[in-house]
């Protein structure tokens, strides 16, 4: 894989070419090709239950009674070398070729042959056809699906969170594929990227994430500091997902030598809650570390909870509008009949 190929690949779109080349790394495993007879054929994935989705109704008992079809994901084991995967291409094909194609993720970006014609392809087979034709064309493939996902900015941001969700799906945290991206980009490029971390990640990186939300630095990336970030990403309008990637770093950064209120640890504790004039303001004091049930229920009515701490007790204070209260009861109301 060369940059003048990805470079020509992506024409006038303003994504950085170590960019693709990482998620062409992620995506491929660093393989671009396999030989099939003395051919250079690109990576490809069987999925039984696309193709029998794709199937006529007639076609598929004769199918799945010949194994290259099943109702639900996983009920066949995928084969392991690309020659078998060929191989069952080949016979899928021989019952319904645009459904056997459609079946297959093709290339280095491992996009779903299903996805042709909303990518702009005639069919699936065109799609293949394409990606058959060579490194450029699988490239065209991948940058196509990001365009119609619309992550293209997710990528020129290097928000690797946001790409990894909409690209790989709402399971990628499973396989730290967004961390895998981050990674992969920092050793092409040369450029130290910004360290996507998560509830459970720990090191230097994730202490100095906790000196810029203000939090004690023990570099674990524990309860407390989850949820500081996730309060921090309320507060300044980003997604609430407790992931620190790009936009995250970058609005942390930008308000440095402004310590942002610390959130509420999530660490045992007990709480009580008193009306104060024209408010309400809930006070939860223990020694130790603070666990307080209303911050669920200030998180739950949109209330931005604010945290004070000493050095032998924990003193949370939420200021709450007058209107919030009744909000409350409702939920506590509502979960009391739920029980």
């Amino acid at each position: 894989m060369t940059k003048r190929e990805i470079r020509d690949a992506l024409g006038d779109l303003p994504i950085e070419v170590p960019t693709v080349m990482a998620v062409v790394e992620v995506e491929s495993g660093g393989d671009i090709f396999t030989e099939i007879d003395g051919k250079q054929m690109p990576l490809i994935l069987f999925e039984y239950h696309v193709f029998y989705r794709n199937l006529r109704r007639e076609d598929r008992a004769a199918a799945v009674a010949s194994r290259l079809a099943a109702p639900r994901w996983g009920d066949i084991p995928y084969p392991k070398t690309q020659r078998e995967r060929y191989e069952l291409l080949a016979k899928a094909a021989m019952i319904d070729a645009e459904a056997a194609h459609a079946a297959c993720s093709w290339g280095v970006g491992q996009v779903l042959g299903e996805n042709a014609k909303w990518i702009g392809y005639e069919s699936a087979v065109a799609m293949a056809q394409v990606a058959q034709s060579g490194l450029a064309g699988q490239v065209e493939i991948m940058l196509r699906f990001i365009e119609k996902r619309d992550l293209v900015t997710a990528l020129i941001q290097r928000d690797w969170a946001t790409f990894a969700h909409g690209y790989n799906g709402p399971l990628h945290a499973r396989h730290d594929y967004a961390g895998r991206l981050a990674r992969a980009y920092e050793r092409i490029s040369g450029k130290a990227a910004a360290h996507v971390l998560k509830l459970g990640d720990s090191g230097p990186a994730v202490a100095e994430l906790q000196e810029l939300l203000g939090e004690k630095q023990d570099g674990v990336f524990g309860t407390a500091t989850d949820a500081a970030v996730r309060y921090h990403q309320r507060r300044e309008g980003l997604k609430v997902d407790g992931i620190v990637g790009t936009k995250t770093w970058a609005s942390l950064r930008a308000i440095t030598g402004q310590r942002p209120p610390a959130a509420p640890t999530r660490t045992g504790g007990t709480g009580t809650a008193d009306k104060i004039g024209g408010g309400i303001t809930a006070v939860a004091a223990v020694g130790g570390v603070v666990r307080s049930e209303l911050t669920a229920l200030a998180e739950a009515a949109d209330i931005a909870p604010i945290w004070v701490f000493g050095p032998v007790i924990a003193l949370g204070v939420i200021a709450l509008g007058v209107f919030a209260w009744p909000r409350i009861l409702n939920m506590i109301d509502g979960w009391r009949r739920a029980t």
